[in-house]
């Protein structure tokens, strides 16, 4: 993607990325990670 100066990075997540939810909480902590560690590399990358 560098070389290209170009690409696309495709999460697959859930709405419980965005939300609470009792007893699941290992599940939503991953999938927030997702998509935490998607925008960080957006904003690092320009």
């Amino acid at each position: 993607m560098k070389k290209n100066r170009f690409g696309r990075i495709v999460n697959i997540a859930s709405a419980l990325a965005y939300v609470a939810s009792p007893f699941k909480s290992a599940y939503v902590a991953a999938k927030h990670g997702i998509l935490g560690l998607t925008k960080t590399v957006a904003f690092r990358s320009g």
